[in-house]
């Protein structure tokens, strides 16, 4: 290996090692006391190290967003690929957004936090492969079930809406019976929405 790879290879390292740092803050405490300063200590490092990988705590947050944006559209293709009736693809799609959520708790806040497809000059390609993957999913629902009578742009707010509204209490404890309950009310909830679309 030269020299130029294993300083591009170090300064990824690097990157990743930042990253993650930010990420444990996060999960540890909240977002709002992740700085600059903080990920420096983590790492033991000076915050002039970081500010060579990331101009701004808002650049760091963007990459940690497209990040989890990655993931969560690895985790909607394989949800999507254990069945071909569309009803259940768009379920199984639902429950892997669930579980992403829960499990990645800081990938999930600041995905939103960032508002990526209002602010981003790019729009955020990453954040706009997910949507295109959860709107074709929608589409193909809506082909074989006319009978809802709506548009997937109108299938997809309702039900993220009701996705996010869910996570929210869930993540407060405002749901009895705790994390269980709360995604099998969320199951219930999709199935109770399409049904009444359905008349």
């Amino acid at each position: 290996m030269g020299i130029e790879e294993r300083r591009e290879r170090e300064k990824q390292q690097m990157r990743q090692g930042i990253l993650e740092a930010a990420r444990q803050i996060a999960r540890q405490v909240s977002w709002a006391k992740v700085t600059i300063r903080r990920i420096a200590e983590e790492i033991e490092y000076s915050p002039p190290t970081i500010y060579e990988h990331f101009e701004s705590k808002e650049a760091l947050l963007k990459e940690i967003a497209r990040e989890g944006f990655r993931r969560l559209l690895l985790e909607l293709r394989s949800a999507q690929k254990e069945n071909d009736d569309p009803e259940k693809r768009f379920l199984d799609s639902c429950r892997a957004y669930w579980r992403f959520a829960v499990a990645n708790p800081e990938f999930y806040e600041v995905m939103h936090l960032q508002k990526p497809l209002q602010d981003d000059p790019d729009k955020m390609a990453e954040a706009q492969q997910v949507f295109d993957q959860m709107g074709n999913t929608a589409r193909e629902l809506l082909q074989t079930h006319p009978a809802l009578g709506r548009t997937h742009h109108d299938l997809l707010t309702a039900v993220w809406g009701l996705l996010h509204g869910l996570l929210l209490l869930s993540s407060e404890g405002r749901i009895e019976g705790g994390p269980a309950q709360a995604e099998a009310v969320m199951e219930q909830t999709v199935q109770d929405l399409l049904c009444a679309w359905r008349g």
